[in-house]
């Protein structure tokens, strides 16, 4: 689980960062992986804790100058973000749910 927690901080961390660029559009792909990734550590509790850890590590990378983005507009793109997620999480869930085998 070591690898999915480094991999959930590096696409949040790359998403956010992609931002100063015009691959902003990248993130609607890069953040439903981070909700796949959440969907197998964190299974259902991945709907709070992913948007928890997306704004954290926002306001992070924005203190930090990381990004060109002030600090209002952190929670625009987290709630964006969240969006994105909940949907990788979704997909994640129904995959999960299509393959469990039968008892």
């Amino acid at each position: 689980h070591s690898i999915s927690y480094l991999l959930i901080i590096f696409f949040i961390f790359f998403g956010f960062l992609s931002m100063n660029s015009g691959d902003v559009f990248y993130n609607s792909l890069i953040m439903p992986i981070v909700g796949v990734f959440g969907y197998i550590i964190f299974r259902f509790r991945a709907f709070y804790k992913l948007p928890i850890l997306l704004l954290v590590i926002n306001f992070l990378a924005c203190i930090f100058k990381f990004a060109d983005v002030e600090i209002y507009d952190i929670f625009f793109w987290t709630i964006i973000f969240t969006a994105f997620v909940f949907v990788g999480i979704i997909i994640a869930y129904l995959i999960h749910f299509a393959l469990r085998k039968e008892k």
